[in-house]
């Protein structure tokens, strides 16, 4: 009798085991149908409104954007803390993808008073890709060139798509965070116009210890 008991107790802890797994796989995405074979991926728009930052100076597009992502993770992060890091000063300078790898990289403070580790990732990712990681709120800093040169750095919140007989994504649009004072915060962009851009992605991800 008492093996038995053991043994349902056994089955009820892994029973509910992986019934919470399957509750926290579920709440990992964030996808919302909007009609007929039309979806939006990405963090609600009041959470990205609540870390919504514009850059302190002209050339820390990249810092805003840096400073805007960790804070959605919940780190206490700073534009000024993140350029210190960087030039060792408070210098109105650009930073290039691998200044903002190593922005994105290392321990920072968070909500609760203890550190967290993050880690970032750069490449080109496929829409697939894209709708994958914002599916689990996780905004993308995406670098774009600027049509009258030079480039810009935005936060990618949100993607709007539809899917083939394959469930492959057909990408409409995205939705980007722009840090430039002067620029509404939350703007729309057609995929054509976005990839012609030249998008370079900086994915950013933190581990809470």
């Amino acid at each position: 009798m008492k093996r038995f008991a053991s043994t349902f107790r056994l089955l009820l802890l892994v029973f509910f085991s992986i019934s919470f797994l399957n509750v926290q796989a579920q709440q990992q995405r964030y996808i919302q149908q909007l009609g007929p074979n039309y979806y939006v991926a990405g963090p609600p728009s009041n959470e990205i409104n609540f870390i919504a930052a514009k850059q302190r100076c002209p050339n820390w597009c990249w810092a805003a954007c840096a400073q805007m992502v960790l804070n959605y993770h919940g780190l206490y992060v700073t534009q000024e803390q993140i350029v210190q890091k960087i030039y060792g000063g408070l210098p109105c300078k650009p930073g290039n993808a691998q200044q903002i790898m190593a922005a994105l990289s290392g321990w920072a403070p968070d909500t609760r008073g203890r550190y967290s580790q993050i880690y970032s990732q750069y490449g080109v990712y496929s829409g697939a890709d894209i709708v994958d990681k914002l599916s689990r709120k996780w905004p993308i800093i995406v670098g774009l060139q600027n049509p009258n040169g030079g480039g810009h750095a935005y936060v990618l919140t949100a993607i709007y798509y539809s899917v083939d007989q394959m469930n492959n994504p057909i990408i409409d649009q995205v939705v980007l965070r722009n840090p430039w004072p002067t620029s509404p915060s939350k703007e729309f962009m057609k995929w054509n116009v976005f990839l012609s851009r030249k998008p370079q992605f900086f994915k950013v991800w933190v581990n809470r210890l």
